[in-house]
């Protein structure tokens, strides 16, 4: 028979790592992203070369697709090339990764005002909201973002999953990004 303490022990420290890993990936992913996205924004995409970029983007999106996956789809690239511009600054990045997940991003992009997603980025970082929760509170609560500056806006802000949510282990992004390929030999 196993202590019930010794069993409890190990199973916290088995789920911290976990925790401290996926967290660790998820940086290292979206960390990747922008810099994917800032390299095709300042070198390809450039003003009067848009054509020509959007070619590239699909050419280099297939190639890479055959060799890592369809995490670097077309449309995860122009993703990427948002994520770079809609957040320029990689200090405000390497800032926002130990707190965000790459699907926290995406559901930040879209926004149109940058005090908007300043604000839903804080309130995720803060409150420890899901990405789930921050997509549904920037669609259904953006009454909540211009309340901000009032008085009890508690009442309307989505509640806290205080954890920082592990949801975020079952991404599909970490699981494609870590997929290798095997060969086996019988």
């Amino acid at each position: 028979m196993v202590p019930k303490d010794l069993l409890g022990d190990i199973r916290k420290l088995i789920e911290e790592t976990r925790s401290a890993v996926a967290r660790t990936v998820n940086a290292g992913l979206a960390m990747l992203y922008w810099r994917i996205g800032k390299r095709i924004g300042e070198e390809i995409l450039k003003g009067h070369r848009a054509e020509y970029g959007k070619q590239i983007v699909v050419s280099l999106s297939r190639q890479l697709v055959q060799e890592h996956g369809n995490s670097f789809s077309e449309k995860n690239l122009r993703r990427m090339v948002q994520f770079a511009e809609v957040f320029p600054d990689e200090q405000i990045v390497v800032s926002l990764i130990r707190h965000l997940s790459w699907t926290h991003f995406l559901a930040l992009i879209p926004l149109r005002d940058p005090l908007q997603r300043e604000f839903y980025a804080a309130m995720c970082r803060a409150e420890g909201w899901s990405s789930r929760s921050c997509t549904t509170c920037s669609i259904t609560h953006r009454a909540s973002y211009r309340a901000s500056c009032c008085a009890n806006t508690q009442i309307l802000l989505p509640p806290t999953t205080g954890n920082g949510d592990p949801a975020f282990l079952h991404q599909v992004y970490i699981f494609s990004m870590l997929i290798m390929k095997v060969e086996f030999a019988e």
